[in-house]
């Protein structure tokens, strides 16, 4: 069996697939808000490994 980490791993790529939020959540029995805590913590950790560390509020300068 499957790591919980790895189970939400696979529920996002449904979403990303096409599926939509509340179809999953019922099919697998979980909340939708479940869904959307997973999906906002992918896209926060994808965010931190694009911006390098200490340079989140650099001005631009021209």
């Amino acid at each position: 069996m499957g790591t919980r980490r790895s189970s939400g791993r696979k529920v996002l790529d449904l979403i990303e697939a096409g599926r939509k939020i509340a179809d999953v959540a019922r099919d697998l029995g979980i909340s939708d808000q479940t869904i959307y805590t997973w999906r906002r913590q992918r896209r926060r950790s994808s965010l931190s490994m694009l911006t390098p560390m200490g340079l989140e509020k650099t001005a631009v300068v021209s």
